[in-house]
């Protein structure tokens, strides 16, 4: 893997204080669904239903921006931590980060193919939201779990 792409080692805490309370608060949401009155305001809108569901397109709508706020914190948090280098990179690190993106997109195509076959209207419409985080979620989860392992087992080896 080119690790030119990939940000410095010392970015990574910096996206773990942003993905973190974005995942934990946006989790939060889904289940209260609570909105902040201060967060509702005028914001320009490319395509929107508008009055009696006609599409209408460009023009501003009152909206409460709380998710469109926690989505980019968990995307941008997610991406810093997931293509920040390890403080040891190494071309193993490098190799097992590949295996890793390979396997989180598998996986969530796999789920994708599945969702395809057994959910419909709006619930299919919720699925494909949430897979706009899958594949990052189950990478960094996937090779920080395997990096975690493999550095336990070269402590245990010592």
């Amino acid at each position: 893997m080119n690790t030119k792409l990939l940000l410095p080692a010392k970015f990574k805490k910096y996206g773990w204080l942003i993905f973190l309370p974005s995942v934990v608060i946006g989790i939060l949401y889904l289940i209260f669904d609570f909105h902040f009155e201060i967060l509702t305001i005028q914001v320009f809108a490319i395509s929107f239903d508008g009055f009696a569901s006609n599409r209408e397109l460009f023009g501003f709508i009152e909206n409460n921006i709380l998710d469109e706020i926690l989505g980019l914190s968990v995307i941008t948090g997610g991406m810093v931590v997931a293509f920040s280098k390890e403080f040891d990179e190494d071309e193993f690190i490098s190799k097992m980060r590949l295996e890793c993106l390979v396997w989180a997109f598998l996986w969530n195509y796999g789920l994708l193919a599945i969702a395809f076959v057994l959910f419909y209207e709006f619930s299919f419409l919720s699925i494909m939201v949430y897979n706009m985080f899958t594949p990052l979620i189950l990478f960094i989860i996937r090779f920080n779990w395997l990096l975690w392992r493999s550095r336990k087992s070269v402590k245990y080896e010592e």
